[in-house]
C-alpha cells in the first residue's frame, strides 16, 4: 500500500510538471508565468511560502511574484541567512538548502531553498521557498525541473516585452518620420508659394499690362509677346500644380476628404469622368493616416493617366470600424498580375513599391486587383489603433454629445433612444413627458441638444422651445415631430428650432439630422421647406410687397454664382449636395454661403432661403 501511495504521489507530481510546462509555455506575460509557476511550486511540494526574484540589467534583484503565508514572506525571507543562500546561488548556479536562526526568528525547524532560473547558462533570477521541512530528492528534482521550464518561459517573456516595445519605438520614428516628411514637403511648397510663385503671378500681370500699354508694331512681335504671355501663365498654372502636389493647404485644413475632393476636381477640369464617393465628411483621422491615405490616392490616380490608358475612374474612402480605407478604380486596359511580377515595369512597379512601404510603416496592407480589359482596382487598408499620435497633431477624445429626448409618448421615447444608443458620439441624458418638465431637465442636465416633439401636454414643444431660447441661448433645439404641416415649420423656427424633421424619417436621416444640428447646420424637411418657401412666394406676389430689408435686387447685390448657390439653398439642399452639383468642394460651398449670409444680412441658411423666395429664385427662370 505505501508502495501504491508512493507511485501514486509520484505520477501525481510527474503530470503536475508535465502540465506545468503546457502552462508556464502558453503565456507571454512574466506576471502570469509567476502566478502559475508558484502555483505548481504548492502542488508538488509542502512548502509554506514561495517568491520569484528576477535580475534586472544592474544585477539587482527585484521580486516579481510573492504567495504565500504572510508571516514569512515579511520575516524569513529577509533573514541574513536568506541574503546568503541568493549571493550563493547566483554565484554557483546551483540550489542552496538553509535553516533559519532560532534566535532571530524562534523557529528552528523552519527551513528555506533557493533554486536558480537558468537559461543558457545565464541566471536570469532566482526561485525561492520556506516551509517547515526540508523537501525530498524528488520533491528538490521536480521543483528544478519546473524552475528551469519557468526559466525558459520568463525568458521569452522578456524578450516578447523588450520586441514589442522596439516595435513601439519604431512606429514612433515612423510617425516621426512621416511627419518630418510631409513638413518638409510643407516647407517647401510654402517656398514655391511665396517666392516663385508671386515673381511668376507679377511677371504675368506686368506682362498683361504691358500689352495692353505698348501694342505690338508688327505680327511677328504680336506672337512673341503673346507667346510671352502664355509662358507666363503656365509658369503660374505650373507652380501651384507643384504646391498641390507636395502638400495641398486644404489636407491640413479640412482633412482627406475635402484634399481627395479638390484632387478629383481639378482631374474634372482637365476632361476626366471621376466618380467620387466618401463618408468622412468632416470627421478627421490621424494626420499620418491621412498624409499617406491621400499619397496613395494621388499616386493611383498617376498610374491610371500614365499606364491604364483611361480618364474614367472612380475614388471612395470610408471608415469600417476602427479601420479606414481608400479604393481607386479605373476602367482601363488592366494587366496580368502574374506576367506583371515576372517582367515588371520600371516606373509603374516604383510607384505600387512606394505606395506598399508607406501603408505598411502604419500596419496596413495595400491590394491591387487588375485582369486585362477590366480594369485596375487598388484598394489601401490602414488599421486606426496602431496609427502613431505625433506631437503636432494629438488625438482627440472628445466625449459624446448629451442629448435630451422630450415626447409624451412612451413608445416613441423608447425608440428614438434604441436608434441613439449605438452610436459612441451621442448619449441620450434625460427624457421629459412635456415642455416644462423638459425646460427643468434642461436647467439640471445642461444638455447639448433637445429633441423636442411639437405636441405635448401642459406646455407644447412650441412654447417650451420659445421659454428655452430666452432662457438659455446655448442649448439647441431640434424638432421631430409627425406633423407634416409648414404652418408648425414655420413656428419652430421663429421659436429659436435649429431644425425640424418628422418622425417617420429614417436611421441614417435621423442621426444625420442630430449630428449636423449640433455641428452647427440647420436640418430642415426639405418637401415641408420647399412648401412653406412657396407658400411665401405666393403671399409676396399677391400683395405685391418687397421686403424692406433687402440692400437691393439680388442680382446687383449677389455674383452669379452666389445666386446659383442660394437658389439650391433655398431647394433644402446641404452644402455637400450643392458641392455635388456644381462639381466643387463643401470648403468652396461653405464660403459662399458665408458670403451670401454676409451680404443679405441675415444670420442663417433658412432666412437665406426666405430672402430667395421673395425673390423668385425658386423659378427656375428667375
Amino acid at each position: 500500500n505505501k508502495a501504491e501511495e508512493k507511485l501514486q504521489s509520484s505520477l501525481g507530481a510527474l503530470v503536475a510538471v508535465h502540465e506545468a510546462g503546457r502552462a508556464l509555455g502558453s503565456t507571454l506575460e512574466q506576471e502570469e508565468i509567476g502566478a502559475r509557476l508558484i502555483k505548481v511550486v504548492f502542488q508538488v511540494s509542502d512548502l509554506n511560502a514561495a517568491i520569484i526574484n528576477l535580475l534586472d540589467e544592474n544585477g539587482r534583484l527585484h521580486v516579481l511574484r510573492a504567495d504565500g503565508q504572510e508571516d514569512i514572506l515579511q520575516g524569513p525571507s529577509n533573514a541574513s541567512e536568506a541574503q546568503s543562500a541568493r549571493s550563493k546561488t547566483l554565484e554557483s548556479g546551483e540550489r542552496q538548502l538553509f535553516r533559519l536562526g532560532t534566535q532571530e526568528w524562534g523557529n528552528p525547524t523552519r527551513m528555506g531553498l533557493c533554486l536558480p532560473l537558468v537559461v543558457r547558462e545565464r541566471p536570469i533570477g532566482l526561485l525561492e521557498g520556506y516551509g517547515h521541512q526540508t523537501p525530498g530528492d524528488t520533491t528538490l528534482e521536480l521543483l528544478e525541473s519546473v524552475a528551469g521550464q519557468a526559466a525558459i518561459a520568463l525568458d521569452n517573456a522578456r524578450l516578447h516585452s523588450e520586441l514589442a516595445e522596439r516595435e513601439i519605438r519604431l512606429q514612433d520614428l515612423v510617425g516621426e518620420l512621416l511627419v518630418a516628411r510631409e513638413e518638409e514637403r510643407r516647407l517647401v511648397a510654402c517656398d514655391i508659394h511665396d517666392e516663385l510663385t508671386q515673381v511668376a503671378v507679377a511677371t504675368h500681370q506686368t506682362l498683361q499690362a504691358y500689352a495692353e500699354d505698348n501694342p505690338p508694331c508688327s505680327p511677328l512681335g504680336e506672337r512673341r509677346l503673346r507667346r510671352s504671355l502664355e509662358l507666363a501663365g503656365q509658369t503660374v498654372r505650373e507652380a501651384r500644380r507643384m504646391i498641390a502636389n507636395l502638400r495641398p493647404a486644404v489636407l491640413d485644413e479640412l482633412g482627406l476628404a475635402a484634399g481627395l475632393r479638390l484632387k478629383v476636381d481639378a482631374l474634372r477640369v482637365e476632361g476626366w469622368d471621376l466618380g467620387y464617393d466618401e463618408t468622412l465628411g468632416e470627421e478627421r483621422l490621424p494626420p499620418e493616416i491621412e498624409t499617406t491615405l491621400y499619397a496613395v490616392g494621388q499616386e493611383a490616380l498617376t498610374n491610371v493617366g500614365k499606364h491604364a490608358r483611361t480618364t474614367r475612374a472612380n475614388v471612395s474612402h470610408r471608415r469600417l470600424g476602427d479601420r479606414a480605407y481608400l479604393e481607386v478604380r479605373d476602367r482601363g486596359r488592366g494587366f496580368d498580375e502574374a506576367l506583371s511580377a515576372q517582367n515588371p515595369r520600371g516606373g509603374e512597379q516604383v510607384g505600387l513599391r512606394g505606395m506598399r512601404e508607406r501603408v505598411a510603416l502604419l500596419g496596413g496592407e495595400l491590394k491591387i486587383h487588375s485582369r486585362p480589359g477590366t480594369g485596375t482596382t487598388v484598394v489601401a487598408e490602414i488599421p486606426l489603433l496602431r496609427a502613431v499620435p505625433t506631437r503636432q497633431a494629438p488625438t482627440r477624445t472628445s466625449p459624446p454629445s448629451r442629448l435630451l429626448i422630450a415626447d409624451d409618448h412612451l413608445l416613441a421615447r423608447e425608440g428614438l433612444r434604441t436608434i441613439l444608443a449605438d452610436e459612441p458620439d451621442l448619449e441620450v441624458v434625460g427624457e421629459a413627458a412635456d415642455g416644462g418638465e423638459a425646460l427643468e431637465l434642461c436647467h439640471f442636465m445642461r444638455p447639448d441638444l433637445v429633441l423636442m416633439d411639437v405636441r405635448m401636454p401642459q406646455m407644447n414643444g412650441l412654447a417650451a422651445t420659445r421659454a428655452l431660447k430666452a432662457e438659455d441661448g446655448a442649448c439647441n433645439v431640434l424638432m421631430l415631430t409627425t406633423y407634416e404641416d409648414p404652418d408648425y415649420l414655420f413656428e419652430a423656427v421663429r421659436a429659436g428650432a435649429v431644425g425640424y424633421i418628422t418622425k417617420d424619417a429614417g436611421k441614417r436621416e435621423l442621426l444625420g439630422a442630430v449630428r449636423g444640428a449640433l455641428g452647427g447646420g440647420r436640418p430642415l424637411n426639405q418637401d415641408l421647406a420647399m412648401q412653406l418657401l412657396c407658400r411665401l412666394a405666393c403671399e409676396n406676389g399677391r400683395t405685391g410687397e418687397a421686403s424692406t430689408e433687402l440692400p437691393g435686387p439680388l442680382t446687383d447685390v449677389l455674383t452669379r454664382r452666389e445666386l446659383e448657390i442660394l437658389r439650391l439653398l433655398a431647394r433644402g439642399q446641404t452644402n455637400r449636395e450643392i458641392s455635388r452639383s456644381l462639381i466643387v468642394s463643401p470648403a468652396t460651398i461653405k464660403v459662399h454661403v458665408e458670403h451670401i449670409l454676409a451680404k443679405l444680412g441675415v444670420s442663417d441658411r433658412t432666412q437665406a432661403a426666405v430672402r430667395a423666395s421673395e425673390a423668385g429664385l425658386l423659378d427656375p427662370q428667375g
